[in-house]
C-alpha cells in the first residue's frame, strides 16, 4: 500500500467543488468503496471537451458552488492580499494548479501558471525584460512562486536553482508529496525559501506568506 497521498489529495479536491467523498467496507480483507458526489457539470461543454480531449475547457466546464473559505478568518487574508499581488503556480498537474489558482484568487492574487521548471524560467525572464522594456515599476513583478518538485522538461529544484543563479530573489515555495527531511533539505539547498508538503493546506501556504515578511515582497526581485 502507499501513503495515502492520493485519497488525501482527491479528498481536497472535492471539497473545493462542493461534493463529498464516503467510504464503505464489509470488513477486513473485503475491500473498500469509494463514492464521490460532485456537482452537476454543464452537458454541452463536458462533452464538447471530451470530444476534443481537451483538458483545459474540461476544467472550465464545472459549475463551480460558492466559494467556500475553510481558512481562518481575520486579518490573515488582507495581509496575503496585500503583500502579494502576483503569484506564478507552476505544477505539471492541471488540477492542482487551478486549484492553487482558485484559492488565491479568492484573495485578490493574480496568477499565472506554467506547467514544468522551464516555461517557468522563461515567464519570469520575460516579466523582467518586459518592466525594463517598458519602463514601469515593479507592479507586474511576481512576489511569489510556487514551484511543484516532480515536473517533466525540468523539475522545480533545478528550476528554482536556475533562478537563483539569473538572479531573483523571489519568495519561492516548494511544494512536494516527498516530504522526507532528505527530499525538503534538497529543495532548500537549490534555493527554495520554503517547502510545504502535498496535499497543500491554505492555512500554512498563508502563514508561511507571512512569516517571510511578505509585505516587502517588493523588493525581492532582480
Amino acid at each position: 500500500g502507499g501513503s495515502g497521498l492520493g485519497l488525501w489529495i482527491t479528498k481536497g479536491l472535492v471539497n473545493l467543488h462542493g461534493g463529498v467523498i464516503t467510504a464503505a467496507s464489509t470488513g477486513l480483507g473485503q475491500g473498500a468503496t469509494f463514492k464521490v458526489e460532485l456537482p452537476v457539470f454543464k452537458y454541452s461543454a463536458i462533452v464538447g471537451a471530451l470530444r476534443h480531449c481537451d483538458s483545459n475547457a474540461l476544467a472550465d466546464s464545472i459549475v463551480h458552488p460558492k466559494p467556500r473559505r475553510h481558512f481562518r478568518t481575520g486579518n490573515i487574508e488582507e495581509e496575503v492580499a496585500i503583500a502579494v499581488r502576483n503569484v506564478l503556480i507552476v505544477d505539471d498537474a492541471m488540477l492542482s494548479r487551478k486549484m492553487v489558482n482558485r484559492l488565491l484568487t479568492n484573495l485578490g492574487c493574480r496568477c499565472k501558471e506554467a506547467c514544468n521548471g522551464a516555461e517557468a524560467v522563461e515567464l519570469m525572464k520575460q516579466c523582467v525584460e518586459s518592466v525594463r522594456s517598458e519602463d514601469r515599476n515593479d507592479e507586474n513583478m511576481y512576489q511569489l512562486v510556487i514551484m511543484d518538485f516532480e515536473m517533466p522538461v525540468m523539475k522545480g529544484p533545478d528550476a528554482t536553482a536556475e533562478l537563483r543563479r539569473l538572479g531573483f530573489n523571489t519568495l519561492i515555495v516548494g511544494i512536494t508529496g516527498n516530504v522526507m527531511e532528505s527530499d525538503v533539505s534538497f529543495f532548500m539547498s537549490h534555493g527554495a525559501d520554503a517547502v510545504i508538503a502535498k496535499p497543500l493546506s491554505f492555512l500554512t501556504l498563508t502563514e508561511t506568506i507571512k512569516r517571510f515578511n511578505c509585505s516587502s515582497l517588493g523588493d525581492h526581485i532582480l
